[in-house]
């Protein structure tokens, strides 16, 4: 690389001095269009296969255009060697983020995990994946902007994954997991030391969890992914409920106006028409006093609506429902159980506390489970993930029973309560998707009686 302030690179990009200390990138002007931008010098191998899939990746990377990417505006090549001209980002990486705050929130993580995996998702889209994906590799600008660099690499979308995990659990601890590498420090002192750190708890414990499976296959589905870090991430989340109110009042208003038109089409009269009310979202309890009885959940309309009997046997936290006709064939017999596990302060923790790290802990348990209560074994056909569906945390699943049963479980949690439904049909699997439908069904039924007190 020539020196700073020497001939232009390419006829038109004056270098100005290293971005870093490290012999990172370059910061140079753009004298033609009168910008600064980030240069980084990439090694080429000699001519060859090697050296075409190379400028191949570079070219898919130069194309990639999404406001998490650090965008690439020009490649210059020379016999050994190519000049990336990127995008120049004023801000710090991940890593001096890290170095100079310490650990971040789980909020925080998630709202950075979030940019980075829609920036993964896009260069997916087009082909490309990352293949080095640290905290050095993620720029954070002044006005919250959030941008991956270094796209012109080699590598798997699974890998890509995995390096997220690995990029989040160390912003949120301080280390890598497992001892991977070193910790991060503050100046010359560590933030935290990895050999007696505790494993990370709280609402990213569970995706860590599975983003680090070692096994691709065992890793949760991008949908789930994205909807954990939804759920975190407070701004987001924020947004989110904002824009369906937004939408959901939109709608109504729009529905107001072709029932009124139709309405004076009929009548041939002015006079204005009420618009409908829009049924306001569900506010749910933040704390519940005494434990809750599970078999008092469902109406006897709703018990005749997923096919069991309306006469319940209660046990210890938990109700159970067999099939409203046991003469039927076993396929359309219907099974439900529904628990309802209270958690009250204990040892410093708050109920909310105890019940958020048993749901935790109980998500991790279910991922390696292999036989049901008593110690039959059972095959998951949907691995256990993440679930946009009620209360402020949830996972869904499905497995079947050796061909014996066929269930759908989801677990939730309202404040310091977490509810488990269990909807199984007597068969070994699930064609119509009847089990999963159901607890979905039923698991919004009890979100609603929860809601309305």
């Amino acid at each position: 690389m020539a020196d700073p302030g020497s001939a232009l690179l390419g006829g038109r990009y004056r270098l100005l001095g290293r971005l870093d200390q490290a012999g990172g990138p370059w910061r140079a002007r753009d004298e033609m269009l009168h910008r600064d931008v980030a240069i980084s010098e990439v090694p080429l191998p000699p001519p060859g296969p090697g050296r075409e899939a190379v400028l191949a990746t570079v070219r898919a990377a130069a194309g990639l255009r999404h406001p998490a990417i650090v965008t690439i505006h020009d490649v210059l090549v020379a016999a050994d060697r190519l000049w990336m001209v990127c995008e120049l980002i004023p801000g710090r990486t991940l890593s001096q983020t890290l170095r100079a705050e310490g650990p971040q929130s789980a909020e925080r993580v998630a709202d950075i995990g979030l940019r980075v995996f829609d920036a993964l998702r896009a260069a997916k889209a087009r082909g490309v994946s990352h293949g080095g994906l640290s905290p050095d590799a993620v720029v954070i600008a002044p006005d919250g902007r959030v941008a991956v660099s270094g796209f012109a690499t080699t590598g798997s979308y699974g890998d890509d994954m995995r390096d997220l995990g690995v990029m989040l659990y160390t912003a949120l601890e301080g280390h890598p997991p497992g001892g991977q590498g070193t910790p991060m420090t503050m100046g010359d002192i560590p933030l935290t030391d990895p050999e007696n750190a505790p494993p990370p708890d709280g609402p990213l414990a569970p995706l860590l969890a599975a983003l680090l499976q070692d096994d691709p296959a065992s890793r949760p589905d991008d949908e789930s992914v994205r909807l954990t870090l939804l759920r975190i991430a407070p701004r987001h989340r924020l947004a989110r409920r904002r824009g369906l109110l937004l939408v959901a009042g939109a709608l109504a208003v729009l529905l107001a106006a072709s029932v009124a038109g139709v309405l004076l089409w009929r009548s041939g009269t002015t006079e204005p028409v009420a618009a409908p009310t829009p049924s306001p979202p569900l506010i749910l309890p933040t704390h519940f006093s005494a434990p809750l009885d599970p078999c008092g959940f469902l109406t006897n309309d709703q018990m005749r609506e997923v096919g069991v009997a309306l006469n319940p046997k209660r046990a210890d936290h938990e109700c159970d429902w067999l099939s409203a006709d046991s003469t039927q064939p076993r396929s359309f017999r219907r099974d439900l159980t529904i628990y309802a596990l209270h958690f009250t302060a204990k040892g410093g923790d708050t109920g909310v506390e105890r019940a958020r790290l048993y749901f935790v802990n109980r998500l991790q348990q279910e991922i390696g489970r292999k036989t049901a209560t008593f110690g039959q074994p059972i095959r998951h056909t949907v691995p256990p993930k993440i679930y946009d569906g009620p209360g402020e945390q949830a996972y869904i699943t499905e497995y079947t029973g050796v061909g014996v049963s066929y269930t759908t479980e989801i677990l939730f949690r309202v404040g310091n309560v977490l509810i488990a439904v269990q909807y199984s049909r007597g068969n070994g699997s699930d064609p119509d998707r009847v089990t999963s439908t159901g607890a979905k069904k039923i698991a919004g039924w009890i979100e609603r009686s929860l809601a309305e007190g």
